[in-house]
């Protein structure tokens, strides 16, 4: 959003001191629909955002291992014309031609741990359902959420409860 007084000062310009539209959009530094549309409304617009918009998935995960890819080919749309540049789309496919399983569609196993009061979440793919991914998942969604839970509620996974005892209590599995 504009602030009150370059709205302010575009419309002056244009309605009382007779300056043409796109000359106001070159000395304002505004697209001409913008003015036009400052021309048509006597105050800015009512909605303001209320908290920042969240940075990209992609950036908040440093450890990334496509960030690079993505940095280069976007190197290289600088040098080539506006047109021939790539899209999100484009991006994507390409990254997933190139780097993930050869372009095959291939299942996928989740680890998710969901914090609900704090509504804090984690999610990483995996190939297998493995112990190792198991681990893993723990491993990497405790670094990302900066901490350890007090206590975690699991389904009787095998890969976490190795037998039910008589009771209602869990035997864990070794590796756990």
């Amino acid at each position: 959003m504009f602030q009150l007084e370059v709205y302010l000062r575009v419309r002056r310009s244009v309605m009382v001191e007779g300056m043409s539209i796109r000359e106001a959009s070159r000395v304002f530094g505004l697209h001409r629909d913008t003015v036009c549309k400052m021309l048509a409304h006597s105050a800015p617009p009512g909605f303001r955002r209320q908290i920042p918009p969240r940075p990209p998935t992609l950036r908040q995960a440093q450890e990334e291992p496509f960030t690079g890819v993505i940095d280069h080919i976007l190197e290289d749309d600088l040098r080539v014309p506006r047109k021939q540049r790539h899209t999100a789309k484009r991006i994507f496919q390409r990254l997933r031609d190139e780097h993930r399983f050869g372009g095959v569609e291939r299942k996928a196993h989740f680890f998710i741990l969901d914090l609900p009061h704090s509504d804090g979440c984690f999610i990483k793919a995996y190939p297998a359902e493995t112990t190792e991914a198991f681990l893993d998942g723990h491993v990497s969604a405790f670094a990302f959420l900066g901490g350890v839970p007090q206590s975690i509620l699991y389904d009787n996974t095998r890969l976490a409860v190795a037998k039910i005892l008589g009771d209602g209590r869990r035997q864990r599995t070794r590796a756990f």
